[in-house]
Protein backbone atom coordinates (compact mmCIF):
# COMPACT_ATOMS: atom_id res chain seq x y z
CA UNK A 1 0.00 0.00 0.00
CA UNK A 2 1.24 3.20 -0.76
CA UNK A 3 1.51 6.07 1.46
CA UNK A 4 -0.87 9.25 0.34
CA UNK A 5 1.95 11.74 0.38
CA UNK A 6 4.36 8.84 -1.91
CA UNK A 7 0.99 8.63 -3.93
CA UNK A 8 0.74 12.21 -4.20
CA UNK A 9 4.59 12.99 -5.06
CA UNK A 10 4.94 10.73 -7.81
CA UNK A 11 1.58 11.19 -9.45
CA UNK A 12 2.72 14.64 -10.53
CA UNK A 13 6.21 13.73 -11.36
CA UNK A 14 5.02 10.60 -13.44
CA UNK A 15 2.13 11.71 -15.34
CA UNK A 16 1.33 15.71 -13.67
CA UNK A 17 -1.83 14.21 -12.14
CA UNK A 18 -3.03 14.17 -8.51
CA UNK A 19 -3.68 10.28 -7.76
CA UNK A 20 -7.26 10.25 -7.99
CA UNK A 21 -7.21 11.32 -11.54
CA UNK A 22 -4.72 8.59 -12.71
CA UNK A 23 -5.99 5.92 -15.17
CA UNK A 24 -5.32 1.51 -13.78
CA UNK A 25 -2.35 1.85 -15.33
CA UNK A 26 -1.02 4.37 -14.29
CA UNK A 27 -2.30 3.30 -10.99
CA UNK A 28 -0.16 0.21 -11.44
CA UNK A 29 3.11 1.73 -12.67
CA UNK A 30 2.81 4.23 -9.16
CA UNK A 31 2.85 1.24 -7.37
CA UNK A 32 5.91 -0.29 -8.82
CA UNK A 33 8.12 3.14 -8.43
CA UNK A 34 6.62 3.64 -4.87
CA UNK A 35 7.75 0.06 -3.76
CA UNK A 36 11.26 0.71 -5.78
CA UNK A 37 11.28 4.01 -3.50
CA UNK A 38 10.54 2.75 -0.52
CA UNK A 39 13.10 0.03 -0.90
CA UNK A 40 15.40 2.70 -1.92
CA UNK A 41 14.66 4.91 1.32
CA UNK A 42 15.01 1.77 3.67
CA UNK A 43 18.30 0.91 2.44
CA UNK A 44 19.69 4.08 2.45
CA UNK A 45 18.41 4.67 6.18
CA UNK A 46 20.02 1.35 6.98
CA UNK A 47 23.45 2.67 6.27
CA UNK A 48 26.12 3.05 8.92
CA UNK A 49 25.93 7.08 7.24
CA UNK A 50 22.43 7.40 8.22
CA UNK A 51 23.34 6.76 11.84
CA UNK A 52 23.61 10.81 12.85
CA UNK A 53 21.49 11.88 10.72
CA UNK A 54 19.25 14.54 11.82
CA UNK A 55 16.74 16.84 10.45
CA UNK A 56 16.73 20.13 11.76
CA UNK A 57 13.22 22.08 12.56
CA UNK A 58 14.26 24.78 10.05
CA UNK A 59 14.66 22.98 7.38
CA UNK A 60 11.02 21.17 8.12
CA UNK A 61 9.84 24.14 8.66
CA UNK A 62 11.19 25.59 5.22
CA UNK A 63 9.52 22.32 3.83
CA UNK A 64 6.37 22.75 4.90
CA UNK A 65 6.03 26.03 3.97
CA UNK A 66 7.05 25.68 0.52
CA UNK A 67 4.17 22.82 0.02
CA UNK A 68 1.80 25.87 1.88
CA UNK A 69 3.21 27.95 -0.31
CA UNK A 70 1.60 26.47 -3.66
CA UNK A 71 -2.00 27.28 -1.44
CA UNK A 72 -4.23 30.35 -2.15
CA UNK A 73 -5.56 30.04 2.00
CA UNK A 74 -4.54 27.65 4.76
CA UNK A 75 -8.16 26.66 4.98
CA UNK A 76 -7.22 25.10 0.64
CA UNK A 77 -4.28 23.62 2.02
CA UNK A 78 -6.20 21.60 4.97
CA UNK A 79 -8.99 20.96 2.04
CA UNK A 80 -6.39 19.07 -0.23
CA UNK A 81 -4.67 17.56 2.57
CA UNK A 82 -8.09 15.91 3.56
CA UNK A 83 -9.12 14.99 -0.07
CA UNK A 84 -5.55 13.59 -0.87
CA UNK A 85 -6.24 11.15 2.48
CA UNK A 86 -3.40 13.24 4.62
CA UNK A 87 -3.41 14.99 7.77
CA UNK A 88 -0.56 17.00 9.25
CA UNK A 89 1.20 15.01 11.28
CA UNK A 90 1.54 12.41 8.61
CA UNK A 91 2.74 15.33 5.84
CA UNK A 92 5.20 16.15 8.61
CA UNK A 93 6.03 12.55 9.00
CA UNK A 94 6.70 11.66 5.28
CA UNK A 95 8.15 15.13 4.97
CA UNK A 96 11.28 14.46 7.95
CA UNK A 97 11.52 11.08 6.34
CA UNK A 98 12.10 12.71 2.54
CA UNK A 99 14.56 14.93 4.03
CA UNK A 100 16.20 12.61 5.87
CA UNK A 101 16.62 10.16 2.96
CA UNK A 102 18.17 13.31 0.92
CA UNK A 103 20.27 14.45 3.66
CA UNK A 104 22.04 10.97 3.91
CA UNK A 105 22.36 10.43 0.13
CA UNK A 106 24.29 14.03 0.36
CA UNK A 107 26.49 13.12 2.97
CA UNK A 108 27.49 10.01 1.01
CA UNK A 109 28.05 11.40 -2.20
CA UNK A 110 30.31 14.52 -0.33
CA UNK A 111 32.99 11.61 0.50
CA UNK A 112 32.45 10.74 -3.63
CA UNK A 113 36.30 11.44 -5.27
CA UNK A 114 35.03 14.49 -7.90
CA UNK A 115 35.01 13.20 -11.75
CA UNK A 116 36.86 14.51 -13.97
CA UNK A 117 36.75 15.35 -17.92
CA UNK A 118 38.53 12.30 -18.51
CA UNK A 119 36.08 10.05 -16.44
CA UNK A 120 33.64 11.51 -18.32
CA UNK A 121 34.61 10.56 -21.98
CA UNK A 122 35.77 7.44 -20.60
CA UNK A 123 32.42 6.49 -19.18
CA UNK A 124 30.87 8.05 -22.51
CA UNK A 125 32.87 6.15 -25.13
CA UNK A 126 32.40 2.76 -23.32
CA UNK A 127 28.49 3.20 -23.02
CA UNK A 128 27.69 4.35 -25.72
CA UNK A 129 23.82 2.81 -25.85
CA UNK A 130 23.41 4.96 -22.17
CA UNK A 131 23.20 7.91 -24.86
CA UNK A 132 21.52 6.84 -27.89
CA UNK A 133 18.48 6.66 -27.46
CA UNK A 134 15.77 8.29 -30.31
CA UNK A 135 14.67 11.13 -30.65
CA UNK A 136 10.68 11.66 -28.51
CA UNK A 137 8.52 14.79 -28.64
CA UNK A 138 5.51 15.29 -27.40
CA UNK A 139 2.60 17.98 -29.16
CA UNK A 140 -0.18 19.26 -27.92
CA UNK A 141 -1.81 20.89 -31.24
CA UNK A 142 -0.36 20.70 -34.77
CA UNK A 143 -0.83 24.59 -36.90
CA UNK A 144 -1.34 23.65 -40.93
CA UNK A 145 -1.34 27.22 -43.15
CA UNK A 146 -2.62 26.94 -46.44
CA UNK A 147 -2.90 29.26 -49.05
CA UNK A 148 -5.50 28.65 -51.09
CA UNK A 149 -8.87 26.10 -51.25
CA UNK A 150 -6.35 23.46 -52.94
CA UNK A 151 -3.80 23.25 -50.47
CA UNK A 152 -6.53 23.47 -47.59
CA UNK A 153 -7.52 20.21 -49.24
CA UNK A 154 -4.06 18.57 -49.09
CA UNK A 155 -3.63 19.33 -45.57
CA UNK A 156 -6.55 18.13 -44.31
CA UNK A 157 -6.22 14.81 -45.89
CA UNK A 158 -2.83 14.40 -44.43
CA UNK A 159 -4.81 14.08 -40.98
Amino acid sequence: MVNAYTALKLAWGLFEKAPDALDEAQTQRLAQVAQRQATIERDVLATREAAGVVVPDKAMAAALADIRGRYDTEDAFHADLERLGLDLSALNTALRRELRVEAVLEKIAAGAPAVTRVDAELYYHTHPEAFDRPETRRLRHILMTYNDDKERAEAVAVL
